[in-house]
């Protein structure tokens, strides 16, 4: 498509064409589902707490025992849901916050789900 060498990196490429890697639209697409199914993610007293509280960025609780739930989509989301930075988690109940999060994720360009 834009025809560079087979050692250069792709980077600055996928910024340019505004194309999310595979790891950032694997964040996009489980932090788009959670923010549809917030209301069974988060109960509604720490919904409350969270709206009125000044600090936005309060995370979502991780509870899990089993090792099997670690590797979970429910998990990850969470895990990757507390690591967004506090004004794209603030968005987490309006609807522009998957159009936040995109152009978040595209500036970043991650190739690696852990670089967030």
């Amino acid at each position: 498509m834009v025809r560079i060498q087979q050692q250069e990196t792709c980077k600055p490429h996928f910024i340019n064409l505004d194309i999310l890697a595979v790891p950032s639209l694997y964040i996009l697409v489980l932090l788009t589902h959670l923010s549809k199914y917030i209301f069974e993610y988060e109960t509604e007293d720490e919904r409350q707490k969270r709206e009125r509280s000044r600090r936005k960025d309060l995370e979502l609780k991780q509870t899990t025992h089993l090792n099997v739930a670690k590797h979970s989509s429910y998990h990850k989301s969470l895990k990757l849901f507390n690591k967004l930075p506090t004004e794209i988690k603030g968005l987490v109940y309006k609807s522009d916050f998957h159009s936040k999060l995109k152009q978040f994720l595209l500036n970043k360009c991650l190739y690696h789900i852990d670089e967030l």
